[in-house]
């Protein structure tokens, strides 16, 4: 699933390529995918594109909003006018609409946006604009990274719970925008145990964590996002930062920390891969 970082560079790359376009129809394909009345977005202009955890909004010059969430596999791809002349497009996306896209909306200046989503997961919602903040996914996120989540509260919130940390910091109700990949590689960053129960970490440990999430989520959108799995950016490219992962999908590979002689090994925690280094996670 598209993290933080992931959904961040969705978010800057829609507002370059489809804010001030107008919307000229919509061809809704898969109608499970798409809530509401989509007919509602026909003639808004897209005025602002706004980031809600892992969710976007695109709001419209009429009062409407198309609220997205990618899940697993969804992916929002750009063709026009605005985009590059040479980009290094993912091969299942040159050719579109393919059969995996599932709703297109078209502009009034013959540019598309596609929605596509292999294992349709991700949803589509067609609301009130004043009606964003009220969806039960936006108004149960927990403060987040980068944006209003200090090293205090980061403190408080940890100090609460006797949880593992790992799986703390994947709760969106309690920390938003962080996902299964910048997890492992801030608590490897900050030579954290994932099993280690959160309300044991003494402060400065917490403090190292803060910064380290903070930390890989910046070098998330600095190298492109991670495109381990579905993630492809707006204009249908691959990101580049699991060139750059130290823990995440390097089971059985030496440990990254310097001097460390330890061996990356693999559990499952709350149904997700887990990645840790025993030797220097504490």
């Amino acid at each position: 699933m598209p993290e933080l970082p992931e959904v961040e560079l969705l978010k800057r790359g829609l507002t370059k390529y489809i804010v001030g376009l107008a919307i000229a129809g919509v061809d809704v394909r898969t109608p499970k995918i798409v809530s509401g009345d989509p007919l509602r977005v026909i003639g808004g202009r897209v005025v602002g594109i706004r980031r809600f955890g892992k969710m976007l909004s695109l709001d419209l010059s009429n009062g409407h909003s198309i609220a997205v969430h990618l899940k697993m596999t969804g992916r929002l791809i750009y063709r026009g006018k605005k985009q590059p002349k040479k980009i290094e497009v993912d091969p299942n996306l040159l050719e579109l609409p393919s059969k995996h896209t599932h709703v297109i909306f078209s502009f009034r200046n013959g540019d598309k946006l596609y929605y596509n989503d292999l294992r349709k997961f991700g949803w589509i919602m067609v609301i009130p604009t004043s009606e964003v903040k009220t969806l039960p996914f936006v108004s149960k996120l927990g403060p987040e990274p980068l944006r209003d989540l200090d090293v205090r509260g980061f403190h408080e919130i940890l100090m609460k719970y006797s949880r593992p940390v790992k799986t703390l910091l994947m709760d969106q109700e309690r920390i938003s925008g962080v996902g299964n990949i910048y997890a492992n590689e801030a608590l490897f960053c900050a030579g954290v145990a994932p099993h280690r129960k959160s309300n044991t970490l003494d402060k400065a440990s917490i403090r190292k964590l803060y910064h380290c999430i903070l930390k890989v989520l910046r070098n998330g959108m600095k190298y492109g996002g991670s495109s381990t799995d579905a993630f492809r950016d707006v204009l249908g490219q691959r990101g580049g930062y699991q060139e750059h992962h130290l823990v995440y999908d390097r089971e059985g590979q030496s440990c990254a920390r310097r001097g460390c002689a330890g061996i990356v090994q693999k559990v499952k925690m709350g149904g997700r891969g887990t990645y840790f280094c025993h030797n220097c996670q504490k």
